[in-house]
């Protein structure tokens, strides 16, 4: 099944913006706060990873369902590639990108999985041991 890799309604261009401004300003808090990053590595980021935001909002939106919850699993996943940047060695940012998304949206999912923690009552059993207990 093929993701969108742009918006189709006018709510979602302006979610796609608010995201893509709070994700930049991230990278410019970042930029300032890391003096012993070279600002070669830090604009290499922005040009390789910022021209797939769309991508990765709309994966992250389409794993989870909830819009909210792709718009923080998108800034988490920049976070989280611009901390692992530097190690990053492949010629394909995009893929690096989704897979991050991928596996963020996954912690999310697994930690707000609702885990069933009750027995099914049956009532023969239950019951009809009661009884012959009298």
């Amino acid at each position: 099944m093929a993701l969108p890799l742009k918006a189709e309604h006018a709510s979602e261009t302006e979610d796609f913006e608010s995201t893509a401004k709070i994700v930049k300003f991230v990278v410019v808090k970042k930029r300032e706060e890391q003096d012993h990053a070279p600002r070669e590595d830090l604009l290499s980021f922005e040009a390789l990873m910022l021209p797939h935001l769309d991508a990765a909002h709309n994966l992250a939106k389409w794993l989870l369902r909830n819009d909210e919850d792709a718009q923080d699993v998108v800034q988490e996943a920049y976070l989280r590639a611009f901390k692992s940047f530097g190690g990053f060695r492949g010629s394909n940012g995009r893929a690096w990108l989704l897979t991050i998304v991928r596996n963020t949206s996954y912690t999310l999912l697994k930690k707000n999985r609702v885990v069933d923690l009750t027995t099914p009552f049956d009532e023969e059993i239950h019951v009809s041991g009661h009884e012959s207990a009298s």
